[in-house]
C-alpha cells in the first residue's frame, strides 16, 4: 500500500502544510510515516516512510537536522515534515539546499497541529489504497485468464480501476533476477509504482502471479512502445529484473494473447541465461513460429528426430556430444573457437565433430542441414 504527495496534500488535515524544498522529488511513494527525533533517529525504519520531525532534544537544530535528513535520506525515507515551533523556529537555508540538491521533498507544519491527527488521516488513505489495489490486482487478473469473456459489467469494472478503452496498451510479465519470494519481491513492485508516479503514467493495471508482476501498460505513443516503456521502466540493473513485454492491444479480449507474449519473451530471456534485460516479443523473431506453434509434440518429434542418435549416444556413453555440437554450432563451425568454449584440446574437438558427423551422417558445408540443426537446438530451448 501507499500514497502520493498529492494525496497527501489533498487531506485537509494537511492544509497548512507548505512545500519548501525538494520538488524534484515529488513522485516518491510513501508506505507508512515514522517519528524521529536527535536522541533516536538512527534506530527508526525509515524506508518508504515520511518522516516527522519536531526538534526535541535538538541542541544545535541547524545542525542536528541536517543529520537527521541525510541519515533519513540515506535509508530511503520518502520525505520529511518539519514541525515549525520552539523546537524548529525556522527552516535554516542550508537545509532547504541539502533537500533540493538531493531531491528529497520536504515539508513543514506549524507545531500546534497534532501529528495524530495527521498520521491518522494518512492511515485511513493508507488502508482505502489498499482495498483500491486489491480490486485493480481482482480486475486485472480476470482479464487475462485465458478464459476470459467480455461482458459489459466486467468492462465497467475495468473502466473504474483506470481501463481506457480509447488507448492502446501492452502487457508487460517482471520478475526478479533472483529466487525471491512473493512477499520479498514488494520493493520491486514498489519502484516501478514509483516510476510510473514520476513519469505521469495513468490508467495502467497491474497483478501479482506467484513471483511475478503483470502490468496492462498504457501506450501513450504507440508507434515508439520500446522506447516509452524503457523511459519509464526503472532500470533492470539498477534492481536486478527482467521482463517480457508482449504486443500492442486496443481491446480488452486481447489482454490475455499480449500477457503470453510477455511471458514467453521472458523465458526467452531465462533460457539464454540473460538478466537484467527487457525484451519484446515482436524482437524475438523465428522463435515466434516456435511459442505460437500448438503442437508441442510434433515440436518434440521434429527436434528427436534431428537429434535423436546424438541423444542416445551421451546416455549410453555418458558423453557430451550433444553440447558439443551446440557450441560448435553457435561458434559458426569454427573448429578451434569451439575447442577454446569448452576448453578442451583442438584434436578433442576434432574428434568428436567427427563422431558426430558420423552418428548424424551430417555434412556441416551444407546451410540446409545446419540450419535444421540449429533448429532443432532452438526447438529443444524454446519450444515447449
Amino acid at each position: 500500500m501507499f500514497i502520493t504527495y498529492p494525496e497527501l496534500l489533498q487531506l485537509k488535515e494537511m492544509n497548512q502544510a507548505r512545500v519548501i524544498a525538494g520538488e524534484a522529488g515529488l513522485y516518491r511513494l510513501m508506505t507508512w510515516y515514522s517519528i524521529s527525533e536527535i536522541v533516536d533517529y538512527k534506530t527508526q525504519d525509515c524506508n518508504k516512510k515520511l518522516v516527522f520531525i519536531a526538534g526535541i532534544g535538538m541542541t544545535d537544530y541547524a545542525e542536528d537536522l541536517l543529520k537527521i535528513l541525510h541519515y533519513v535520506y540515506k535509508h530511503g525515507a520518502a520525505g520529511a515534515v518539519l514541525e515549525i515551533g520552539p523546537y524548529i523556529p525556522e527552516v535554516p537555508v542550508s537545509i532547504i539546499k541539502a533537500a533540493d540538491s538531493m531531491q528529497f521533498p520536504l515539508l513543514t507544519l506549524p507545531f500546534d497541529i497534532k501529528i495524530s491527527t495527521v498520521t491518522y488521516a494518512m492511515t485511513q488513505l493508507l488502508f482505502s489504497r489498499t482495498n483500491y489495489l486489491q480490486g485493480v490486482s481482482t480486475i486485472t487478473s480476470q482479464l487475462l485468464s485465458p478464459d476470459f469473456s467480455e461482458t459489459t459489467k466486467l468492462a465497467e469494472r475495468a473502466r473504474f480501476y483506470g481501463y481506457k478503452q480509447e488507448i492502446s496498451y501492452c502487457a508487460i510479465v517482471v520478475e526478479s533476477d533472483t529466487d525471491i519470494s512473493e512477499t520479498a519481491l514488494s520493493p520491486l513492485r514498489l519502484t516501478i509504482f514509483e516510476h510510473f508516479q514520476k513519469h505521469h503514467v495513468e490508467n495502467w493495471l497491474w497483478t501479482p502471479k506467484g513471483a511475478q508482476e503483470y502490468f496492462l501498460f498504457p501506450l501513450r505513443d504507440p508507434t515508439h512502445i520500446q522506447a516509452e516503456i524503457i523511459s519509464v521502466f526503472p532500470a533492470p540493473d539498477q534492481l536486478s529484473f527482467r521482463a517480457g513485454v508482449g504486443s500492442m492491444f486496443s481491446t480488452l479480449s486481447d489482454a490475455s494473447q499480449s500477457a503470453a507474449e510477455a511471458k514467453e519473451a521472458l523465458h526467452m530471456i531465462r533460457q539464454c541465461h540473460k538478466t537484467e534485460e527487457i525484451r519484446f516479443f515482436e524482437d524475438t523473431g523465428i522463435y515466434r513460429l516456435l511459442f505460437r506453434f500448438q503442437d508441442k509434440e510434433e515440436l518434440h518429434d521434429i527436434s528427436a528426430t534431428i537429434l535423436g542418435n546424438l541423444i542416445a549416444y551421451d546416455l549410453t556413453n555418458q558423453t557430451e556430444l550433444v553440447l558439443t555440437l551446440e557450441t560448435y554450432l553457435d561458434c559458426n563451425c569454427n573448429l578451434t573457437a569451439a575447442s577454446e568454449a569448452l576448453d578442451v584440446h583442438r584434436n578433442t574437438m576434432k574428434y568428436r565433430i567427427k563422431k558426430i558427423q558420423d552418428l548424424l551422417d551430417v555434412d556441416f558445408s551444407d546451410y540446409n542441414q545446419c540450419f535444421q540443426l540449429r533448429l532443432a537446438y532452438k526447438i529443444r530451448k524454446y519450444g515447449g
